[in-house]
């Protein structure tokens, strides 16, 4: 099933990019086909580039389900939803149940980007009883493990977000070279990683306790950095600040403290700020002197290079100045990684140029090893902006997670390169300066 939601913590995750054109002597049907492969391999920027280019030759059903999963995919929840009731509305059968089913999960994907818990929690139930027949075994256990956080979460408000005036924060490199931000439950400051790549925020059990927060015993399974499962709990902040900005109903997946430990390193996360929190923040900008500033008032942009892939950013990504390609965009990653995807797409390259090498991947639940190549240097580029980076970039020539068709990672090595960059998360925009 395509893209049910996903419990994935800092997960790496991207996607290739072909062709968006389209003979005007084809059928609606082979478009509908293209546009169908786009949206399986996670090609969603030549998804949309197809579908804006040749939207009035699609039946008018197609024309809304595709529309629907461009707009959920680029941060427009409400109108991926609008479109979803809409389509409901056309006779029983013009849309394969199979592929109905597949919308509802983004429906559900909506609600949660939305912070609707309980509505969420409707439409997952929805999806498992009238699609029982059609659910595979894996599919069935995942929206049984997740449909666990959305019963628990059903009476839960919307998180919110508030900001006095522009606000400026510092941001500290941790041992693990991972940026720190000082987080305020009420009388109590904490040191908590600010992750873009987390797709929920996360806090050791110990924390959780020591705040007074209640924890929900849900007992779901998440999946960690490194593919290994980890039993999780809940637990909801009624407020937390972070400098001038005030968020609350702040939902943390709760984790024993070891799956947040490194022994080998000496080395504890004691929570992340992640993407539902940053998102609520609507335009960050992060800057090279280690700063956060968020704006009280977002600007307007019209680059829309990100995406997202349930709850994992992804951003199109110019490669060696000829080839665009969708890659992740964590930044917690101190390195940028290429996938299995890319390997393959340029493997006598690699081989040739590369220098075989093994990695640690760690991450939340312990660490593995992989076995891969390094590159001298690669040139990449983001909304027009260039830089080469030397000596760091990773090859994993085989699968260590699911990657669907994503071809990497852009780490911090290339971000470091700029004065700062810019997400928007109300224009799907982000800039490098």
């Amino acid at each position: 099933m395509k893209n049910i939601f996903k419990l994935l913590i800092a997960i790496l995750l991207c996607s290739g990019t072909t062709t968006t054109a389209f003979s005007q002597g084809e059928s609606s049907e082979q478009l509908i086909n293209q546009l169908y492969d786009k949206l399986d391999n996670t090609q969603y920027f030549e998804l949309r580039r197809l579908y804006n280019n040749n939207e009035r030759r699609l039946p008018s059903a197609y024309s809304l389900l595709f529309g629907a999963y461009i707009n959920a995919t680029f941060n427009n929840p409400e109108e991926s939803n609008r479109q979803i009731i809409e389509l409901q509305k056309h006779p029983s059968g013009t849309i394969e149940p199979k592929q109905m089913m597949e919308l509802f999960s983004v429906k559900l994907q909506n609600h949660i980007h939305l912070y609707e818990y309980e509505k969420a929690w409707q439409t997952s139930k929805f999806i498992t009883s009238t699609y029982s027949s059609i659910i595979d075994s894996t599919d069935s256990r995942e929206f049984e493990n997740t449909e666990k956080i959305w019963a628990a979460l059903a009476k839960t408000p919307k998180q919110t977000f508030s900001i006095e005036s522009d606000t400026e924060v510092d941001l500290v490199r941790d041992k693990a070279s991972l940026y720190r931000i000082d987080v305020e439950f009420g009388s109590t400051n904490e040191s908590f990683v600010f992750d873009t790549g987390a797709n929920f925020s996360v806090l050791q059990r110990s924390v959780a306790k020591e705040l007074g927060l209640e924890i929900i015993d849900v007992g779901f399974e998440t999946l960690s950095a490194i593919g290994t499962k980890v039993t999780s709990d809940l637990a909801v902040a009624p407020k937390l600040k972070i400098g001038n900005m005030t968020f609350e109903n702040v939902v943390f997946i709760v984790l024993d403290d070891a799956a947040l430990s490194f022994q080998q390193a000496d080395y504890s996360i004691e929570g992340i700020i992640g993407y539902p929190v940053i998102r609520g923040m609507e335009e960050i900008h992060m800057t090279k002197d280690s700063k956060l500033r968020v704006l009280k008032e977002p600007n307007a942009y019209s680059v829309n290079n990100l995406a997202l892939d349930g709850l994992t950013p992804i951003i199109e990504v110019q490669c060696n100045k000829d080839e665009l390609l969708p890659f992740t965009f964590d930044t917690g990653a101190n390195s940028t990684a290429l996938y299995k995807n890319y390997y393959e797409k340029h493997k006598k390259y690699i081989d040739k140029k590369g220098e075989q090498t093994s990695f640690e991947l760690g991450g939340v639940g312990g660490v593995s090893k992989s076995e891969g190549y390094t590159l001298k240097k690669m040139t990449l580029g983001v909304g027009g902006k260039n830089v080469t980076i030397k000596n760091s970039v990773r090859v994993h020539p085989s699968d260590f997670k699911d990657e669907g068709g994503i071809y990497g990672n852009l780490g911090q090595d290339f971000i470091k390169q700029f004065d700062e960059y810019i997400i928007n998360f109300k224009s799907s925009s982000i800039m490098f300066e």
